[in-house]
């Protein structure tokens, strides 16, 4: 069995239309080898495995030819057995699948492949089929995400599934990026299973530019994992100065030659929804779009963006919990160069109208820790916070912690990866 990569078709306005009233989302796979020299798998083994969770697992007639297939409420799974052909340069949660990794997968005997549709809240879900991954098949050494076409480490999904907090949500999609001679073409893959269309930009950029709309491009699907979808052309604000708005992708680019990065002729007869996004300004009948790239100047200058109640709860709670794990690291390293700790704090505005439930986040560089005080330099221009400046550099308390991020010589680290940081921050040679 091979694993197929994405594949986009002309845009379905009645798909999409069911889309939006929750009539139609398609179900997502999870593909779980079982390493070679693993106990066979059976249909009562695995019940008994379900019965242990409180899951009433029941044997139904299955359409696939050699796979038996159990049920639970709306989740399928189908037990297989042949191998899988695993690509190990495809994208991978951290740390990447390695070769070696990748040679123990593709020699699995058996794989179990979960089928689930999803339903609000998306990220409860998730976090659902990570716990029964973990105590259904905890024998697989990765698994494979096919909505988002992502390998999950055993690792990292065991730590997420233990974890209070929900995973990220941008752990519910990915991004492409591909390049051809200077125009460049990112996508998510991923939101159509969280009821949403997927989103793309496009245009001539260059690396430190595409670095920036990808972040554009992730905060977007990120609002779009817990919102209604706009409507074509109905512009919406990430953050200050940053408005946007979708247009279905096959008309979005009509001049771009036949068979070129992102053209219609390039990805015809493939399927999914996809929308382009454009910069928008004005509102309502009066919005007029203006190619993404036009956004730059922001982009390139310490952008602000919004963000939600809920999201920031999420956040702050895994922030928090591992508050310790931070100052470890910052005792060790903070003086270290090319290693950078940094600190989201989360504010009400004062006196202004920011979208529904958003906060204004501000982000600093920390200098010293006093418990739960951090020294810190404003990195943010505030909008909102007349009492702030940006570049002033004072205690601040961590009551309004949201989120940290420590940038090393190489990779970054966040609170989801702080077992990783700790193993590199007490390495000597790190």
């Amino acid at each position: 069995m091979s694993i197929p990569d994405s594949t986009f078709a002309p845009f379905d306005e009645a798909r999409f239309l069911d889309l939006q009233n929750a009539r139609w989302r398609p179900r997502s796979a999870f593909v779980c080898p079982v390493p070679e020299g693993a106990a066979s798998l059976t249909p009562y083994s695995l019940m008994e495995r379900g019965r242990v969770m409180g899951l009433q697992l029941e044997e139904v007639d299955s359409e696939r030819p050699g796979a038996v297939k159990l049920r639970f409420n709306d989740l399928y799974l189908f037990l297989h057995g042949g191998t899988l052909r695993v690509d190990p340069r495809e994208a991978c949660t951290e740390p990447p699948l390695d070769a070696d990794l990748a040679k123990s997968l593709s020699s699995s005997e058996q794989f179990l492949t979960i089928e689930v549709m999803y339903d609000y809240p998306v990220l409860r879900r998730f976090h659902m089929v990570l716990q029964l991954i973990c105590h259904l098949i905890p024998e697989a050494l990765a698994v494979h995400d096919s909505a988002r076409a992502v390998w999950m480490t055993r690792a990292w999904i065991r730590t997420a599934a233990v974890n209070r907090a929900l995973p990220s949500p941008e752990q519910l999609f990915s991004i492409r990026v591909l390049e051809e001679d200077g125009w460049v073409w990112m996508h998510t893959q991923g939101l159509i299973r969280c009821g949403a269309i997927e989103l793309e930009v496009q245009g001539q950029m260059s690396g430190a530019e595409t670095e920036a709309l990808w972040r554009l491009l992730r905060i977007a699907a990120v609002r779009l994992t817990e919102a209604r979808d706009p409507d074509e052309n109905e512009a919406f604000d990430l953050g200050p100065s940053i408005r946007v708005a979708w247009v279905r992708w096959d008309a979005a680019y009509p001049d771009r030659p036949a068979g070129s990065l992102g053209a219609p002729g390039h990805r015809a007869g493939c399927g999914g929804l996809v929308a382009s996004l454009f910069r928008a300004t004005g509102s309502g009948e009066d919005t007029e779009l203006h190619p993404i790239t036009s956004l730059l100047p922001v982009l390139m200058d310490t952008p602000r963006w919004y963000a939600t109640k809920s999201e920031m709860a999420r956040t702050s709670m895994l922030a928090s919990k591992h508050w310790a794990d931070f100052r470890r690291a910052f005792k060790l390293k903070g003086s270290a160069p090319g290693w950078r700790f940094e600190v989201g704090l989360g504010y009400e505005p004062e006196g202004a109208e920011l979208p529904p439930n958003h906060v204004e986040q501000l982000w600093f560089v920390v200098h010293n820790i006093d418990g739960a005080r951090v020294e810190a330099t404003l990195l943010n221009a505030p909008l909102h916070l007349a009492h702030m400046e940006q570049g002033e550099r004072k205690w601040h308390a961590v009551d309004q912690l949201y989120q940290w991020r420590v940038d090393t010589p190489g990779v970054s680290f966040g609170p989801e990866r702080a077992a990783e940081l700790l193993a590199k921050a007490e390495r000597p040679e790190a």
